[in-house]
């Protein structure tokens, strides 16, 4: 039980480990690259925020738009997964009284 914790633990500092390293860098650079932007050319900055509402409108439809897609292949792979399991199943019951 106890080994089984531990590796269970050890997967998930694998999985998340890198990751937050990851989003903490990306988080950093925006807002320093924020700053220096608006501190070396803030009218240039100013009129490259006027287009950050578009590219926020566009993200969010292409997130929904995924998120569609993502729902229509995990029904496709339920029902496929269904089907092998069925074909399984019969394949063992004609090996069993086979």
């Amino acid at each position: 039980m106890a080994a089984k914790i531990a590796k269970e633990t050890n997967a998930i500092q694998r999985g998340t480990g890198e990751k937050v390293g990851n989003v903490l860098m990306s988080v950093t650079s925006f807002v320093c690259g924020f700053l220096f932007a608006f501190y070396w050319g803030w009218l240039l900055t100013c009129i490259l925020l006027a287009g950050f509402p578009v590219m926020a409108v566009l993200s969010t439809g292409m997130a929904m738009s995924m998120e569609t897609g993502f729902k229509e292949n995990m029904k496709a792979y339920s029902q496929s997964s269904g089907y092998a399991e069925q074909a399984l199943s019969a394949i063992k019951v004609v090996h069993t009284y086979g």
